[in-house]
């Protein structure tokens, strides 16, 4: 199963994975190159950036400030796996999705000419979503409960969190790496 956690390191690796591949890729770029567009009707990389920028702030601030790992103790061998809508969401905006799906105009960067701190605050980002993983276990993927950023009352498990912006950021950052490439 491609949406799934087999430790919460397994999570963090990934978000490193991101972090690395933001820096190697857009990190020494002009402001000029990160804001060049592959054509007028796709998003630059810096627009990529910051719409994940956009959404993922939106999940940030509705995690718990103050996680504890659960203390129940965690079967290793367990896998944490998403209820099946937010696998299937997960699967629509995940990396080899080949759905189009229009984003809410909240989460689209409304200016033409982004500068490189783009860049840093996903990197910043990109520690808060570490600094969160460091202080959590497995039982944590499931017990944490947040609210969805869209929907305040309809509350996702913090393991979904993960598993949609891994996702989410993989398929905007293959995005961001074809606009600076054209």
């Amino acid at each position: 199963m491609k949406y799934q956690l087999k430790s919460v390191e397994q999570a963090a690796n990934q978000i490193l994975e991101i972090k690395k591949t933001a820096k190697d890729c857009f990190g020494k770029l002009s402001t000029e190159a990160l804001n060049r567009k592959p054509a007028h009707d796709k998003w630059s990389a810096a627009e990529c950036l910051e719409h994940l920028n956009l959404t993922a702030k939106g999940y940030l601030k509705n995690i718990p400030k103050e996680i504890v790992a659960n203390s129940k103790s965690s079967n290793v061998s367990d896998e944490y796996k998403p209820r099946v809508l937010l696998k299937i969401f997960a699967e629509i905006t995940g990396p080899d999705s080949r759905t189009k799906m229009p984003s809410p105009k909240s989460l689209i960067s409304h200016s033409s000419s982004l500068d490189k701190t783009v860049v840093d605050d996903f990197i910043k980002i990109q520690d808060e979503f570490l600094s969160i993983i460091k202080k959590i276990n497995m039982n944590s993927l499931k017990n944490v409960k947040v609210a969805w950023p869209a929907l305040k009352f309809f509350k996702l498990q913090l393991g979904e969190i993960l598993i949609m912006t891994i996702a989410h950021q993989q398929r905007h950052i293959n995005q961001a790496k074809r606009a600076i490439k054209k």
